[in-house]
């Protein structure tokens, strides 16, 4: 949760340009009614027209008005805090740092320097140093909720997470009706498994601030998830596409409020095509949506957009997605996320040769792209490339060492084709560690080692896959095996048990290369 609150918050701050509420106030241009008006004061008015500039995201304009403000007054902490925005959202850090330790020194007891500081160490996961900037900016601004929810977060990601929680239930005792501080001590109480609390901060924040998008969206994970004691979980879940709602209806007033905001119209067209409000009906949200990023795209067209727009369209629209995926590569050839995205969408309508040549370049492009690969292996089933999709499953076992589907993936496909069965042991024998109840896991050792002809293993494995629950698959492999140790009685009722339950059993084995009358043959011999 920390990890997720901190780089996200960093995210926000570096993409609406908002550091802590002092700045707007400081760079206010000075009242036109001015006879005359000092250097200081006309460098301040050029700094809030540079910042105006930064906000309506022009920001060549921004620099030059920012430069203005530093020769009119080369001794202007705001104009240098101005610069140092400008400078974060080109991605130079060193420069806005530079910008900042001068601010810092022309205007100590200013917050947002230490506050904007913080954020560009976030930003390197330089995290003592973010947060000893970040305890100077909430000491200078402690009514500032931005500057006291980073210290509170930056705290809790560098482990002292009591004294994060200390701070966070003294914010929320003195400031109740802030909604950030709701937020980050619900988040607190949700990281230590305490949603009961987590839930009663978030409506109690809600109660005071209903339109607070950050707070809604708190509340209807944690009641989505069923993470509360006090109803049931239908109830909870029932009352969080409500809630999703509500945070859909806020993010529309803000568009309302401020139409021309791309960053607004995109989070609501993305509400929209999650279709999480179960009041309405998703084709409708759907519909919304695909107005609403139409909207956003007029006004500045991106990749990004065209991508989401794309997803918000209905499965019937084939040429539109498509038209929108063309649209989104001609402004980023290079993205191998939008070839990937179109080459999934190619498999989704079936069209699986275009698929093919899409996922191709996109794991040329990022050769350890596990998504892509997963889409390829796929594609490798269907037109029969089995030393395809053994390469890859191989090299998503390596680099997702962690996952046990991948290996259950890669020792079925070999047990069920003969191919390096001691490998495909190894494998199972991984997946088994990873998920050790999981019983498709023990299901595809049990192949391996009827393949083997193990009988007593591959019988102690059906035995354990189908300790609850009987299945063809199960019963005719056990079957086999009891065959092959010579227990004829017993392997004939599970081959008969088997083939009740799936008539086409015995193909499905064949295919395997394993009849009903398995070879007599010691303990670990091939078949």
């Amino acid at each position: 949760m920390w990890k997720r609150i901190l780089w996200s918050s960093a995210a926000g701050i570096m993409l609406l340009g908002a550091p802590v509420t002092g700045l707007a106030a400081q760079v206010k241009p000075p009242a036109a009614t001015s006879q005359k008006v000092d250097k200081a004061a006309a460098a301040r008015g050029q700094a809030a027209k540079a910042y105006e500039w930064l906000q309506a995201g022009q920001t060549d304009q921004a620099r030059i008005e920012v430069e203005k403000a530093l020769k009119t007054d080369p001794r202007s902490s705001v104009a240098y805090s101005v610069r140092a925005m400008i400078r974060m959202n080109s991605k130079d850090l060193d420069g806005a740092l530079a910008d900042l330790t001068t601010a810092q020194g022309l205007s100590p007891n200013d917050a947002q320097n230490y506050f904007l500081a913080a954020v560009i160490y976030m930003q390197r996961e330089d995290l003592p140093r973010a947060l000893t900037a970040a305890n100077k900016a909430a000491d200078l601004a402690p009514d500032d909720a931005m500057a006291q929810g980073m210290r509170i977060v930056l705290l809790g990601v560098t482990g002292d997470t009591a004294q994060a929680e200390d701070k966070a239930v003294a914010w929320f005792t003195a400031q109740p009706n802030s909604p950030e501080a709701a937020q980050v001590l619900a988040g607190i109480y949700a990281e230590t498994n305490r949603y009961d609390k987590a839930i009663e901060v978030a409506r109690a924040g809600i109660s005071r601030n209903p339109d607070t998008i950050g707070l809604l969206d708190s509340l209807a994970e944690y009641l989505s998830g069923c993470k509360g004691t006090m109803t049931t979980c239908a109830a909870q879940r029932s009352e969080a596409g409500t809630v999703y709602g509500k945070a859909v209806a806020a993010a529309r007033a803000g568009v309302a409020r401020q139409p021309d905001h791309v960053e607004g119209l995109d989070d609501l067209g993305q509400r929209l095509t999650e279709c999480k409000d179960t009041t309405v009906p998703c084709a409708t949200q759907r519909a919304e949506a695909l107005e609403v990023f139409g909207k956003a795209i007029a006004k500045a067209p991106t990749a990004d957009l065209y991508v989401r727009r794309s997803q918000a369209r209905p499965q019937t629209d084939r040429d539109g997605k498509f038209a929108d995926l063309d649209a989104a590569l001609a402004l980023e050839p290079d993205s191998e996320f939008i070839v990937v995205t179109r080459g999934a969408t190619y498999y989704n309508y079936r069209e699986y040769d275009k698929a093919l040549v899409d996922i191709n370049a996109a794991i040329a492009m990022d050769p350890e792209d596990d998504e892509a690969l997963s889409l390829r292996v796929r594609l490798y089933e269907r037109n029969g490339n089995l030393d395809g999709q053994l390469q890859d499953l191989d090299a998503l076992t390596r680099m997702l060492p962690d996952t046990a589907e991948h290996f259950n993936a890669a020792c079925w496909l070999r047990a069920t084709h003969k191919r390096e069965l001691d490998k495909a042991l190894e494998q199972c024998n991984a997946a088994i560690t990873l998920k050790p109840a999981d019983r498709a896991m023990t299901d595809s050792r049990a192949m391996v080692y009827l393949q083997m002809g193990k009988w007593d293993e591959a019988i102690a494995d059906y035995d354990a896959a189908m300790a609850e629950k009987t299945y063809a698959i199960g019963l005719y492999g056990r079957g086999i095996a009891r065959l092959g140790k010579g227990l004829k009685k017993e392997g004939k009722a599970d081959i008969k048990a088997a083939r009740n339950l799936d008539k086409t059993i015995e193909t499905t084995f064949a295919g395997y290369g394993i009849g009903d009358t398995p070879k007599k043959m010691k303990a670990g011999k091939r078949l």
